[in-house]
């Protein structure tokens, strides 16, 4: 874009979403050691998380760092300041890099009554969006009505990782443009070879924006390598315990597991792990009080009171194994029904 000297221009709406990816960033994870599981979690995408961009920079950049942190990438990003006063550093780096950020009010052509015609688009967006499922709130609507208007009235294009706003446009304008074909389209007036790799990113957008989280999984396995190692060792040191509890066999099984997982997810193995054995555990001792309180109770009683006590104990069994059976049955002819 400068190459062909194009602006960078985003409206205060826009820069509202860029912001509260960073304080996100910041708030759940600046303090928190790069070794911890939610941590691998956030950049993996999974356990609820959502993707966040600066979380995957953090990731890719800490691969060829010695003791990388998010405070020093989030320095390295916004500047030392950005603690202090995060939308203030956001801005000044936004305007290191080009990109002018102007109000709604702030456009040559901006004239009251467009308060009006904002108004109206985004009550259709938000109808549409609606509809579509895709509806998170009025202030969504609002920014994408204002980017429609400023498209319309000026020679500016939206680049965002959707079309769905071209149907809005009040003069029918191709005014949004994802990521890829913006990048491929501008390529043909620059004598800058293309990158493949800015197109990778630009199409990687292009799948975010229709709900696939894009994580790249070589730079988390990079990421997290000693904790890989460290899980793995975790298992051999407790493997003995392990043993007391499932049996050779289980624990050999479990570990079988282990080498099957694949590289992102092995931090998180060593924990799972102890947890199911603490549940086998519980399971067991359970287990072993039930049948210490029948033999106590059976003791107590006289040998007729005792012969009883064990057939009625030994149909109530017969009775839950008979329900459990059934109710297996009708599971089966459910799923059955289903296929």
């Amino acid at each position: 874009m400068n190459t062909v000297e194009l602006k960078y221009l985003t409206t205060e709406c826009l820069f509202s979403e860029v912001l509260e990816h960073a304080r996100w960033a910041i708030t759940n994870f600046i303090d928190v050691p790069t070794n911890s599981p939610s941590l691998f979690k956030a950049a993996s995408a999974t356990a609820g998380y959502k993707q966040n961009l600066f979380i995957d920079g953090f990731v890719k950049w800490s691969v060829r760092q010695a003791t990388p942190t998010l405070d020093q990438y989030m320095i390295q990003c916004l500047g030392s300041d950005y603690r202090t006063n995060l939308e203030s550093t956001l801005r000044n780096k936004m305007r290191e890099i080009g990109i002018e950020v102007t109000d709604f009010t702030g456009w040559p052509f901006f004239k009251q009554e467009l308060w009006v015609e904002r108004d109206g688009l985004a009550s259709e967006i938000a109808k549409s969006r609606k509809t579509r499922g895709t509806y998170t709130g009025d202030s969504q609507c609002n920014a994408e009505a204002e980017a429609i208007i400023i498209c319309d009235n000026g020679n500016t294009v939206f680049v965002s990782q959707s079309s769905f706003l071209n149907r809005f446009s009040v003069k029918n304008k191709r005014m949004a443009w994802k990521p890829a074909a913006m990048y491929q389209f501008l390529t043909l007036f620059s004598s800058v070879p293309a990158d493949i790799d800015i197109l990778c990113q630009c199409m990687s957008q292009d799948f975010l924006a229709g709900g696939f989280d894009i994580v790249d999984s070589q730079a988390i396995v990079n990421f997290s390598s000693g904790s890989i190692h460290q899980s793995r060792m975790n298992i051999e040191k407790e493997r003995e315990s392990y043993v007391k509890v499932l049996g050779e066999q289980r624990v050999q099984e479990l570990e079988g597991q282990f080498d099957k997982t694949p590289d992102e997810y092995k931090p998180f193995y060593s924990m799972q792990f102890a947890v199911y054995v603490i549940n086998e555990q519980q399971r067991q001792l359970e287990k072993a009080q039930k049948g210490l309180q029948a033999a106590t109770k059976t003791q107590a009683l006289t040998a007729k009171e005792r012969q009883e006590y064990l057939r009625l104990t030994a149909r109530r069994d017969e009775k839950i194994r008979k329900q459990r059976k059934k109710q297996r049955k009708i599971e089966s002819q459910i799923k059955k029904r289903k296929r």
